[in-house]
């Protein structure tokens, strides 16, 4: 049986139930969505307990903080429904990392100001290419 993307049951950290959206096919699926926000500025995403909606579908973006990481994705849109997808990446760390600390802020991971560090490889998932020696993406806030 193959799943499906769509709203599923999951324990967050504290062992509480909860409905979070998650994608099933994108590269081989397992992708939880922990924040979409439509403004050019969203480095606290990841940290905030909100209704977000995807696809219709309304879904509370959980708090996973403390949850370790060590695959991600981010996909840039110009437009709420992400047809329009202009960058999607996919990101593989050399070692896990707790998620709200992801986007590290100053200057210590010597990568710069909201960053993010030790990555063994990305891959564009947009051309398939992957890029093994990806040390560091930088985000920088439009506003």
């Amino acid at each position: 049986r193959i799943a499906r993307s769509g709203i599923y049951g999951l324990l967050n950290y504290r062992g509480q139930s909860v409905q979070a959206y998650c994608d099933m096919e994108t590269d081989g699926g397992g992708w939880l969505l922990v924040g979409k926000i439509n403004q050019p500025s969203f480095w606290n995403v990841i940290t905030v307990s909100a209704t977000v909606s995807l696809y219709g579908i309304e879904a509370t973006s959980l708090n996973f903080g403390p949850i370790p990481v060590r695959d991600f994705r981010f996909q840039f849109s110009v437009s709420p429904s992400l047809d329009d997808t202009k960058g999607h990446w996919y990101y593989h760390l050399k070692q896990s990392r707790r998620l709200e600390l992801l986007l590290t802020s100053g200057s210590t991971n010597g990568c710069g100001k909201d960053a993010v560090s030790g990555i063994e490889f990305t891959k564009d998932l947009l051309s398939g290419k992957k890029h093994p020696n990806h040390r560091c993406s930088r985000f920088q806030d439009s506003t």
